[in-house]
């Protein structure tokens, strides 16, 4: 029985752990989250072996027509995922809004399809929840409520640059800390229409 050749040995586990690492950053930015942090231990098995055989290997074996076009293309993959905006390919945005504090918050974008994402975050995670809504006026009517729980309610009142979710008894909104989304950008406000900004800012 032949032995296995140690060199493509070698090759074939730097090769996928290189495609590993590019797929699920691209997975990341696809999904507009950054959620690396719930898929940690795999993203750092694949990294290290990816870095570990490089070090190890690519001293050796850089004069190999195999090995340099490999980490070429591992090279052009990575710069090509680090640039790709996933903005791109969607519907223009009209309305970005945000409620913020230190370590968490919730960014809600809107756009002239008709869709809608939040993007709820906290240091650790990133929860990404897609859904169906529509700005009449000055009401955002949630068809489908981008949320696991209620926390949106199915019609939003803008007022000024706010994005009201509560109201009072009395039927005044209620702009205490939590309740409101404040408007980052929209044509209707000073600030304009909204740039088809990094998916990971915030």
């Amino acid at each position: 029985m032949a032995k296995p050749n140690i060199d493509h040995v070698v090759w074939t586990a730097f090769l996928i752990a290189g495609l590993g690492c590019t797929a699920i950053e691209l997975y990341d930015r696809s999904l507009n989250e950054r959620s690396l942090w719930q898929g940690l231990w795999l993203y750092l098995i694949l990294f290290g072996a990816y870095g570990i055989l490089g070090v190890w290997a690519l001293p050796v074996r850089w004069r190999s027509v195999r090995w340099r076009t490999t980490c070429a293309l591992l090279v052009l993959l990575t710069i090509s995922v680090q640039v790709y905006n996933p903005e791109w390919v969607r519907a223009e945005t009209t309305m970005e809004a945000s409620l913020d504090d230190d370590l968490t918050g919730m960014h809600l974008r809107i756009r002239a399809d008709g869709s809608c994402t939040v993007r709820a975050y906290t240091w650790l995670t990133t929860s990404v929840y897609d859904g169906r809504c529509e700005i009449r006026e000055a009401q955002i009517f949630f068809h489908e409520r981008p949320y696991e729980n209620d926390f949106l309610p199915p019609v939003a009142e803008i007022v000024g640059d706010k994005i009201v979710l509560r109201h009072e008894a009395d039927g005044t909104p209620d702009i205490q800390f939590g309740n409101h989304f404040t408007i980052r950008c929209w044509e209707s406000l000073p600030e304009g229409r909204c740039a088809q900004r990094d998916p990971f800012s915030r």
